[in-house]
């Protein structure tokens, strides 16, 4: 409730066309005392403007992919050797070898696709 009236007076004051000092002297408020709400009023807005930023931010959930069983046989069947495709990403890495499956690569991009 304060916090609105300084408010008030800040915008009373910035549309009287007089000096803070002389608005001041007008309404009986000391010159220091208008200064120490004028900052309460834009640390309180900041605040709220800094709370409104988040709750904008989208929300990050964690997404977990089903994977075959057969696709880990596959994959230690073949041999070892360095990967022929990589894909890096902020938090993760996704190798692939020369004879992955065309159907396992297709699952493995699409689940990339859809990652929040």
């Amino acid at each position: 409730m304060r916090l609105q009236k300084w408010a008030k007076d800040m915008v009373d004051c910035q549309n009287s066309g007089l000096t803070q000092q002389q608005w001041c002297d007008l309404h009986g408020i000391r010159i220091k005392t208008f200064e120490y709400r004028c900052r309460r009023v834009r640390a309180a807005a900041e605040e709220y403007m800094e709370e409104q930023r988040i709750a904008a931010l989208p929300q990050q959930t964690e997404s977990f992919a089903a994977i075959p069983a057969d696709a880990m046989k596959n994959a230690q069947d073949q041999s070892l050797g360095m990967p022929t495709m990589v894909i890096r990403f902020e938090n993760a890495t996704v190798e692939f070898s020369n004879g992955v499956l065309p159907a396992h690569l297709k699952m493995v991009l699409e689940v990339l696709t859809h990652v929040e």
